[in-house]
């Protein structure tokens, strides 16, 4: 912080040109400096890079001021690049958005030239939603394309929202002989929610399907759009089945889409906390917490996973989270979260000064978050940094939490979506100033992963109805 003079030199020297992109980048991260975004613009002039750094670098420039600069270098690119820079390019438009709708003429022009990128162009495309209208000719065409019509067809809903699509898709791809297919288009129906009731009928046959990961999906998506009885019943017998991923993913589901069914599900998920899987467990314990006070039950159990020191890290961190979710009748587990604040993992430390305070609005681990905040685990700093800004309003914790947000939106790792996922449920748990935190969920709400946008718009929904209250 406070842009040492040697790295605005960096940025003045042609002859250091190569690090001037990331070293501009560094200081909007650690300091917003003016001088970043010009900088950025600059490098990005010069035709002597490597192209996967230009692509890069656009996107940091997008990010940081939306500038239209960004998207020339993108249409560029699609027009004159070799292929896997196309693809690149492709990957950085989807993740930015209906913003970048000015490359649709360019998107086009590829999905009819480039037939390896087809899928790739229709995913941009269908991001754009009704942004992208002109390019609903061509789409159809690829309806009966066996290698794209599965996402020609979604890609044409999310476009034209034909109604008549929805049902034929669901005839045509509910049967389709390849398991994965059959499961896609089914969490697809899932993400369109009340958009594919004319699905459901189809869904429903589809419960009988020889594939579990199919059923589960199936059942994930009925009770989204019917509260289909017998879809409970199917994800609690995956829940207490003996295949860990179905196990896993069931638990994720008990936890959010079914967690209004906590009456019918609260048994299952305790017993589930003696599972002898270790990832299930964890799993279990982070959707008891989701569902809060409502799973007041489990605390018992719950205390217990935590005072058994032979659990691995991902385990107590998901419990000791979990206890400061639940309200007042989880207080009894305060000489366990005590423990908890000397446990080697900075992770779990965070997560357990963070319940304290929840539970009892004790201090006693501002110095775990403090030295968390500077932890190399992103996990342990969001924690860190909700707790902080909780305990003592502090405006490092803030900036922690703003910092690691935009890493999280610029970064290309596989983790990249979970740790935004996680900021979001901590900004919505920090009672922050609606001028604050509302511009930030509003950006959310067009974020490449849909369990991002969820939660950014359950976040806000909370928020606006806290504020009208007040």
């Amino acid at each position: 912080r406070g842009a040492p003079p040697t790295r605005l030199e960096i940025l003045k020297k042609k002859q250091l040109s190569k690090a001037r992109h990331e070293v501009a980048e560094a200081l909007w991260r650690t300091a917003r400096h003016k001088d970043a975004a010009p900088a950025l613009r600059d490098w990005l002039q010069e035709k002597d890079k490597s192209t996967n750094a230009r692509i890069r670098t656009a996107f940091v420039l997008w990010r940081i001021d939306k500038s239209p600069q960004a998207l020339e270098v993108y249409k560029e690119i699609l027009r004159q690049g070799e292929l896997s820079a196309k693809q690149y390019v492709l990957e950085m438009i989807r993740r930015i958005g209906p913003e970048a709708k000015a490359t649709v003429s360019d998107i086009i022009d590829l999905l009819k030239k480039e037939r390896l990128l087809r899928n790739s162009c229709l995913m941009v495309l269908r991001r754009f939603g009704a942004g992208a209208s002109k390019a609903v000719p061509e789409i159809r065409k690829l309806v009966k394309d066996k290698n794209s019509s599965l996402i020609a067809a979604i890609a044409l809903w999310d476009i034209a929202k034909d109604e008549k699509q929805i049902r034929s898709l669901a005839q045509r791809m509910l049967s389709d002989p390849n398991p994965r297919i059959r499961q896609n288009i089914v969490y697809e129906f899932w993400q369109m929610g009340a958009r594919a009731k004319d699905a459901t009928s189809e869904l429903k046959k589809a419960m009988e399907d020889s594939n579990d990961r199919v059923r589960l999906a199936v059942a994930v998506a009925l009770w989204s759009l019917s509260q289909d009885k017998k879809a409970l019943k199917l994800m609690l017998r995956f829940l207490s089945g003996s295949d860990h991923e179905l196990q896993t993913e069931a638990a994720v589901q008990l936890g959010t889409t079914f967690q209004g069914a906590v009456k019918e599900t609260l048994p299952s998920l305790i017993q589930a906390l003696s599972d002898k899987s270790p990832l299930v467990r964890a799993f279990v314990a982070e959707s008891l917490g989701r569902i809060g006070a409502p799973a007041r039950d489990a605390i018992p159990s719950l205390i217990r996973l935590l005072k058994d020191l032979k659990q691995p890290n991902h385990v107590h961190s998901a419990v000791a989270e979990a206890l400061g979710l639940m309200g007042p009748s989880a207080k009894k587990a305060k000489s366990a979260l005590m423990l908890h604040l000397k446990h080697s993992s900075s992770y779990v430390r965070a997560c357990a000064a963070l319940s304290l305070w929840n539970l009892h609005r004790s201090k006693a681990g501002l110095d775990v978050v403090k030295k968390s905040l500077l932890s190399r685990n992103s996990q342990a700093q969001v924690i860190a940094a909700e707790a902080l800004w909780k305990m003592s309003k502090s405006k490092e914790a803030l900036e922690t939490m703003f910092y690691l947000l935009w890493h999280a939106r610029v970064s290309t790792a596989p983790t990249a979506s979970n740790l935004r996922y996680m900021i979001v449920r901590s900004l919505e748990r920090m009672d922050l100033p609606a001028k604050v935190i509302l511009p930030v969920l509003t950006e959310l709400l067009s974020d490449e992963d849909a369990d991002v946008r969820r939660t950014a718009q359950s976040a806000l929904k909370k928020i606006k109805a806290k504020s009208s209250g007040d």
